[in-house]
């Protein structure tokens, strides 16, 4: 009797892609006004080595970028305050990761994963400031040079699609676990370290990935298509 549920071999290959991308945009007016819009990408190639049946260990080297933009303005009496903050990161990233298949049926698998991640990244800041007092304005501009170290855990469940048994399909979108970053504006002398732990289930999490598997001459003597995969 055959089983429903496919079978990625012990010694089998995944060599990918990932790609992700985030998107947000916020405006406030009530007594003062408020934009902030924040946007990046990522692209990052890895390979997993699976260990036992479904079970992979694997790493990913990853660029990412960001551009985070921020305006301010308030009024009162007969002054206003203007700011505008813009700061934009390149960051390169190493992610070694597990994963385990959990195969639904020969096309669909649910993948859960833990990842430990580290990112080192560069990039630039820059604000404009006008103050605008009893008729008087005044205006700042300052330019500061951004250093970051960002690491973390994560677990993160994916889904996989085989459209064919050697290409797979993966999307994920949330996440639990816990993050920090260490942020060093040079110019200003400013430290930042935020820590945080939970879930995210924002556009940051959203990652789209391509992997192509290579199988074991040994496999594809036990399934009847030669692909690696068994049924």
């Amino acid at each position: 009797m055959l089983s429903l549920s496919a079978q990625v071999q012990k010694g089998s290959i995944a060599i990918g892609l990932d790609l992700s991308g985030t998107y947000s945009n916020t405006h406030h007016v009530d007594t003062y006004r408020s934009d902030k819009y924040n946007k990046g990408f990522g692209i990052g190639p890895n390979a997993c080595f699976f260990v036992k049946k479904n079970l992979g260990i694997g790493v990913a080297l990853s660029y990412s970028y960001t551009l985070n933009y921020t305006y301010n303005l308030a009024t009162a009496n007969n002054s206003s305050s203007e700011d505008q903050l813009k700061q934009n990161t390149n960051s390169v990233n190493l992610t070694p990761y597990f994963r385990y298949y959990w195969c639904l049926n020969k096309v669909f698998a649910i993948v859960p994963q833990v990842t430990a991640s580290v990112s080192y990244g560069n990039g630039q800041s820059s604000e404009l400031r006008t103050n605008t007092r009893n008729g008087l304005t005044s205006v700042t501009n300052t330019y500061g040079n951004i250093n970051t170290l960002s690491y973390g855990v994560n677990f993160t469940p994916s889904f996989v699609f085989w459209p064919h048994p050697q290409y797979g399909i993966e999307f994920a979108y949330a996440s639990v676990g816990y993050n920090g970053v260490m942020r060093y504006t040079k110019t200003w002398d400013i430290i930042d370290n935020t820590q945080t732990f939970g879930f995210n289930f924002g556009p940051s999490s959203l990652r789209l990935g391509f992997k192509y598997y290579l199988f074991p001459k040994s496999s594809k003597k036990t399934d009847t298509k030669g692909d690696g995969i068994t049924f």
